[in-house]
This record gives C-alpha cells, sequence and structure tokens, in this order.
C-alpha cells in the first residue's frame, strides 16, 4: 500500500517533467510606422531639408542673383521682430476675416524698383497642415525659397514675405509676382478643391483680390509668353521663362476661383451699385420692417437682372 502512495505521488512530477518544453522567445518588436510625406527625399548638400520633413516643390535654391549679405542679414532682423510679434499678438480673426498673419521669413529681397504686374496661385507639395513646417523651411537661408502669402485649405494664413518685396518662387518672373502658396499635395481631385473653406467661403479669391488691387493689377487670367510678364492673375504651370512647374494643375478650379475674384468688382452699371447699396441697407433694418421692402427689392432685382445682366451678391454686384 505505502508503494503504491508514493507510486501515485510521483506520476505528477514525472508528467511535469515529460511536459517541461523549452520558453518561446518573445517575438521581435514591430517596426514604428513610417510618417506620411509625400516627397520623401534625400537631403541635399546645401539645404536643411530632411527626409519625412513636409516637402516644397522648390527643392532647388531660387535665391536670385545679386542679393547681398547685408540684404540677407537686414530681412532675417526683420524676420525676427515680425516672429516675436506675431506671438506676443496674434492676428485679429486670422484668415476668417480674410486676414493673414505677419510672419516674415529671412529669403527675400528688393524689387529694385521693379512694380509687381502678376498674382501667382502655386501649391507645396505638402500635406494639409504644414503651413508653419513650410514657413520654416522658406525662414532656412541655405533653403533658398519663399512666397508672399502661404494659405491652408482651412483658411489658416500667413504673409512671409511684404508685396512692395520679392519672394523667391517663381524664378525669372519673381520681379513682378505676388505669390500665394496653397497647402496642398498636388493630387487633390477637384471636388476636394470646391470643399475647403478657401472656396466655400471665397477666402483665396478675396485674398488675391485684396492683394491685385492694392497693386493696380487687373482681376483677369493671363497666360505669359517667354518672359513675359502681362497684368493679371496666372499659376506657376503657365509661366514659361525658365519653369518646370506644373501647379496648381491639374485639378485646380480655375472657373470657381474667377467667378469669385470677380464677384467682389464694382465694373457694373450704377443702377446694380445702387441696388445693392439698397440690399445692404435692407439687411441692416429690424426684421419687422423688412417684409414689404423685401418683396420691393424682390420685384427690382428681377428687372434689374432681366436688363443688365447684373445681379448683387454678398460682396457686390456679380455678373450672371
Amino acid at each position: 500500500m505505502r508503494r503504491l502512495v508514493l507510486a501515485l505521488l510521483a506520476l505528477p512530477l514525472i508528467a511535469g517533467c515529460a511536459e517541461k518544453q523549452e520558453p518561446t522567445p518573445a517575438p521581435p518588436p514591430a517596426p514604428a510606422p513610417l510618417e506620411f510625406s509625400p516627397l520623401a527625399t534625400e537631403p541635399d548638400a546645401d539645404t536643411e531639408h530632411q527626409p519625412g520633413d513636409p516637402a516644397h516643390e522648390d527643392l532647388r535654391d531660387e535665391k536670385p542673383p545679386g542679393v547681398t549679405e547685408k540684404e540677407i542679414e537686414e530681412g532675417e532682423a526683420q524676420s525676427d521682430r515680425a516672429e516675436r510679434y506675431s506671438l506676443e499678438r496674434p492676428s485679429n480673426g486670422g484668415a476668417q476675416n480674410y486676414a493673414c498673419a505677419t510672419r516674415y521669413v529671412v529669403n527675400r529681397s528688393s524689387r529694385g524698383g521693379t512694380k509687381p504686374t502678376m498674382f501667382v496661385l502655386h501649391y507645396t507639395v505638402s500635406r494639409p497642415g504644414s503651413l508653419d513646417a513650410i514657413r520654416g523651411l522658406f525662414n532656412t537661408r541655405s533653403f533658398g525659397a519663399s512666397s508672399h502669402y502661404g494659405l491652408e485649405g482651412s483658411g489658416r494664413c500667413q504673409q512671409w514675405v511684404p508685396e512692395k518685396e520679392k519672394a523667391w518662387t517663381q524664378g525669372a518672373a519673381n520681379p513682378r509676382s505676388i505669390s500665394v502658396e496653397i497647402i496642398a499635395t498636388g493630387r487633390e481631385p477637384r471636388s476636394w478643391w470646391l470643399a475647403q473653406p478657401i472656396f466655400t467661403r471665397g477666402i483665396l479669391a478675396s485674398i488675391a483680390r485684396d492683394s491685385m488691387r492694392r497693386n493696380g493689377i487687373p482681376l483677369t487670367r493671363v497666360d505669359p509668353v517667354g518672359c513675359g510678364a502681362p497684368a493679371g492673375w496666372t499659376d506657376h504651370d503657365s509661366l514659361e521663362c525658365g519653369n518646370s512647374h506644373t501647379d496648381v494643375r491639374p485639378s485646380f478650379p480655375y472657373d470657381v476661383f474667377s467667378k469669385q475674384l470677380r464677384a467682389g468688382t464694382v465694373d457694373a452699371p450704377s443702377k446694380v451699385k445702387t441696388w445693392c447699396r439698397k440690399v445692404s441697407w435692407f439687411r441692416a433694418l429690424p426684421r419687422r420692417s423688412q417684409t414689404t421692402t423685401k418683396r420691393r427689392l424682390a420685384e427690382e432685382r428681377v428687372k434689374l437682372a432681366a436688363k443688365t445682366g447684373y445681379t448683387c451678391g454678398p460682396t457686390g454686384p456679380v455678373k450672371r
């Protein structure tokens, strides 16, 4: 009996020894996910752009010849002052009021007395949300590129170069151009553009229109030939003189932008302007006073549109 009990007690020990195996090694850790970058390239020897940083189409040095070290140092000091000001006193309302925060960059120079004649559209070839990173590239002396304005699809906007000075983003056209860089990869469909606040709220057109009016540039689209700089708005793709870029094609809604750009014009008959003033006056009335006036204005609107081909939009006369 004693031998049977001892045998039964030894069975679990024997079974445990028989089932004991070498421990399974732990699996290797999964590699960290790669950060998305549309243009993750090897760093150039003479730039500070590193792989994984938000890219920009102008990876080559766009600095024009003849820029002195003193001019760059003065620009750097002004950039530092603007940076401190923007951090201490952010712009009132930002792009919601079609105003861009002032954040000047180093990469800019004098126009040499040349007046701008063109407003040029660009995109950055970088993902949405990279506005500050692109500004950092433009504020790097060795990068050698810049733009007057930077604009997110959301409407967030910064001014990087004063309009009276020259930005470095379109080569030979720099002296006669005012440029805006829209944060986009270049692969967005037309529907994406039209869904962004810069179009749904007309922010891009408003920034362009205000800039062009300040500089006496007509609100017409132009297609430069050779190294010419006709007066109007265009895109980087249309510049022929030493240009190899294709932005803002292929899906940018040129027709909508052109219509929005001209929506704020006053090139309309005096009767239309008068009617638009009546509309503004009507909107300011108390609600209880609007019933009769609303009907009368609606009748006048139908007659005016039939006679002149104009109507009145939120920002003024609009060609139907």
